[in-house]
């Protein structure tokens, strides 16, 4: 510590410091004036600044002037850092003392601590002379000490200066630092903190203004678990457990996968800054556990096709595409063809567990489009089994079962209804379903079956038939039993179905989440139902499911003129309502138009039990792609067909009838001109009536009274 005391007669502001430790640097400039040549002296009047380190000094600091041991004046540092300037800083001596030296002091007791001299303008060794100018020799006083003793509570140390008790030299700046333990944290420091540049920081200072006792306080930290729900995770801090301060204000981040939306977080949110908001903060003031919630809001869609020789049987392809929740795990399945095999799925395949196992599974992590392919087993030989419906017979190449045929042979066809029958359909993979006479390629073993409808009495479906032609001699003839005749009557329907799961796309309010489409029996007809239909059943309930018979015969018979076009449709359940409607398409065979139908005049016709009449529907037709398409809003049959037009009546215009005039029977001998009667007769009828009046007037008038008319 420097100490600077500086003596001027007339100069009352702070001069700088000089010199090292405590400094005290005096200027005085006074003259004693000598009087009379005898003592006693005359005092010597003494002012100026004082400066410590640097600075000025602290208003009171006592500043003494010595005298052989005992302290001649006394006087302390005003508010400006000045000495004498309001009260007199006297030292006087008597004449024996002249030549004796005079010591200063700042702060201390006087005459204590150790001493040396600090340089002045002249040399430092002066003394007291009552009859000159007085130059002094400044001394260092004693320096004030002071203790600073440093403790800690438990979970932490101070590394600086370290706990127990150390001294150090009055205003000295002492550096403090708490070092927690691991899993702690440094709270504050307590105690004698007055003079502490910051009790909440862990590295600070003390300034050593006097004797100071202090505690540096830590405290155990405290955990945040978090944790996320399905369709997302917790991102920031990361899921688990972390620890903290307590009072820290920790970032919270959740991060919603593909298809999902972040809800909430729930748990202890207490010191939560926003539940609902994903990211967010929470206030650690003690141990907590949150989650994070989220929400399903995605679907994809899984088309499967197959090449030749198989097909995909799980999910069965003909239902394709089908919708399912994002990131959903769905097991697929190819089935192959009888003489071929599985090779591997391509398209769509990143997420497939196995691309060469013929049964697998696939992550629905986007819309995805796969493929079956198979290849045939060399020297495959397959068989074929016909049948027939009631009301006919199969005559090429028979009822039974024939073969082995070599891989792609083509077998001819041929059936022959029986009486009050027509040929309706073949059930099977056949070239043309609806002809009597078509062929079918073996390339796997085949079932076909030859419908019939029953034509006496009315009980038909009313549909258009094409002609059979010649029946075509089988490629392996093979002699056929023949059925026994069958009574007439109406033979019943040989339908097939196909279903539409609607399970995973419909909540409980019957609303439906994500388009739905679907395409069955070989696309011949196609359903769509659009994201936000709803969907419900007769009673009210949210629809599971759809269910789709083919109706080949027995369907309700239009009227005269009219036809179903192949086969009708059966939708079901019955009852069950759309709101909007959904999107149906019914695709036709334009070989099965009945002649002078054009395939621009096809409609959508429904039929429903209580109306006992088809319903033409308002349809657009697809004549390149032959589909027929309208909208429903509730279920009974659909099929493709053809009303003919009808005809306008004509106005007939309104002639009024002419009021008969009596004819006069013609002369004898029927010579005479008709005209010349008729004139003959009016003229008469004139002549008459002129009579008539005159008598008439003549009566009524009688003679003329006498003397004439009155006046």
């Amino acid at each position: 510590m420097k100490i600077g005391f500086v003596s001027s007669s007339w100069y009352r502001s702070p001069a700088g410091a000089f010199g090292l430790l405590l400094a005290l640097i005096l200027v005085v400039t006074l003259v004693v004036p000598v009087l009379a040549a005898d003592p006693p002296a005359q005092p010597m009047n003494l002012y100026g600044a004082v400066t410590i380190d640097g600075a000025q000094a602290p208003e009171g600091t006592q500043v003494y002037a010595v005298m052989d041991g005992t302290a001649n004046a006394i006087g302390a540092v005003d508010a400006l850092g000045l000495y004498g300037s309001s009260a007199p800083f006297r030292v006087q001596g008597t004449p024996a003392q002249a030549g004796h030296a005079v010591t200063f002091y700042v702060g201390g007791t006087p005459g204590t601590g150790t001493g040396g001299t600090l340089a002045t303008t002249d040399p430092a060794s002066v003394t007291y002379d009552p009859g000159s100018p007085l130059e002094v020799a400044v001394m260092i006083g004693a320096v004030q000490q002071y203790t600073l003793t440093v403790s800690t509570t438990s979970c932490g140390t101070v590394t600086a200066p370290g706990l127990g008790n150390h001294t150090y030299a009055a205003g000295t700046s002492v550096p403090l630092l708490a070092v927690p333990d691991q899993g702690c944290c440094f709270t504050e420091w307590t105690g004698d903190t007055v003079d502490i540049a910051s009790t909440t920081a862990a590295s600070t200072t003390i300034i050593m203004n006097g004797d100071y006792s202090i505690t540096a306080n830590f405290v155990s930290q405290v955990v945040l678990t978090t944790a996320s729900g399905a369709g997302g995770s917790v991102t920031d801090p990361g899921e688990g457990d972390n620890s903290y301060c307590p009072g820290e204000v920790v970032p919270i981040v959740a991060t919603p996968g593909q298809g999902y939306e972040f809800v909430n977080w729930t748990g202890d949110t207490g010191t939560v800054a926003e539940t609902g908001v994903a990211s967010t903060t929470i206030t650690m003031n003690a141990s907590y556990s949150v989650m994070a919630n989220f929400n399903f809001v995605g679907s994809a869609q899984l088309t499967v096709t197959s090449g030749d020789g198989g097909s995909v049987t799980t999910p069965p392809e003909g239902g394709s595409p089908y919708t399912y929740t994002l990131h959903q795990v769905v097991p697929i399945v190819a089935t192959p063809d009888t003489g071929y095999e599985f090779v591997d799925w391509t398209g769509d395949t990143v997420d497939i567990a196995s691309t060469t196992a013929a049964s697998t599974t696939i992550t629905m992590d986007d819309d995805y489009a796969i493929q079956a392919n198979f290849q045939e087993v060399a020297g495959a030989t397959y068989t074929l089994t016909v049948s027939s419906g009631t009301g006919g017979t199969v005559t090429t190449p028979g009822v039974g079962t024939f073969g082995p045929y070599a891989a792609d042979t083509v077998v001819n066809l041929s059936a022959t209804a029986a009486a009050c029958y027509q040929f309706s359909s073949w059930t099977g993979n056949v070239a043309n379903n609806f002809s009597a006479t078509t062929t079918v390629t073996m390339t796997q073993n085949q079932s076909v079956t030859a419908n019939f409808s029953y034509t006496c009495g009315g009980g038909g479906g009313g549909g258009y038939i094409p002609p059979s032609p010649t029946a075509t001699p089988a490629v392996t003839p093979t002699a056929a039993p023949t059925p026994s005749p069958t009574p007439a009557g109406t033979p019943p329907p040989i339908p097939s179905e196909e279903e539409i799961d609607l399970s995973g796309n419909i909540d409980g309010s019957g609303v439906v989440h994500g388009d739905v489409t679907f395409s069955g029996f070989g696309d011949t007809i196609g359903v769509t139902i659009g994201d936000g239909t709803t969907a419900l059943t007769e009673g009210g309930e949210p629809l599971s499911g759809i269910t789709i018979e083919e109706v080949c015969f027995g369907y309700p018979a239009p009227p005269a003129g009219a036809y179903v076009i192949g086969c009708a449709y059966d939708y079901q359940p019955d009852g069950a309502t759309f709101d909007p409607p959904i999107t149906i398409t019914l695709k036709y065979d334009d070989g099965n138009l009945p002649p002078g139908v054009a395939e621009a005049d096809l409609v959508m016709a429904m039929y429903k039990a209580g109306s006992g009449t088809w319903l033409v529907l308002p349809s657009t037709v697809d004549t390149v792609n032959n589909v027929v398409t309208a909208q429903v809003s509730n279920f009974c049959y659909f099929a493709v067909y053809y009303a003919p037009p009808q005809p306008t009546p004509t106005a007939t215009p309104v002639v009024p009838t002419p009021t008969a005039t009596p004819t006069p029977a013609p002369a004898v001998g029927g010579g005479a001109n008709v005209g010349a009667i008729v004139g003959g007769i009016i003229g008469a009828l004139i002549v008459i009536a002129i009579i008539v009046f005159v008598m008439r007037r003549r009566g009524k008038g009688g003679a003329a009274p006498a003397g004439g008319p009155p006046k």
